[in-house]
């Protein structure tokens, strides 16, 4: 099992500006809760999780080395809820 980890200066901000918690989306992947793993468009070296944070789609890119995953950010998207009938 992979080590998930993130910067908790991010985790505050998330919590303040998105209403996200990144330590509840590392339990979540902890326990397989991922609607999807994408590879990401834009950056060839990350990754993108796809998580039902609260019945709404919440993207999550992340950064996987041999041992850890390292999640990046994270942020809701309206355009997943219909393709994830959420």
């Amino acid at each position: 099992m992979k080590i998930i980890c993130y910067n908790n200066e991010k985790r505050e901000i998330l919590l303040k500006e998105r209403w996200i918690d990144l330590y509840i989306i590392a339990d979540m992947i902890n326990n397989w809760n991922i609607l999807d793993d994408l590879p990401h468009p834009k950056r060839k070296n990350q990754k993108i999780f796809i998580i039902n944070y609260d019945w709404y789609p919440c993207e999550v890119p992340y950064v996987e080395t041999d041992n850890k995953i390292f999640l990046k950010t994270a942020f809701f998207d309206r355009k997943l809820k219909k393709f994830y009938s959420l």
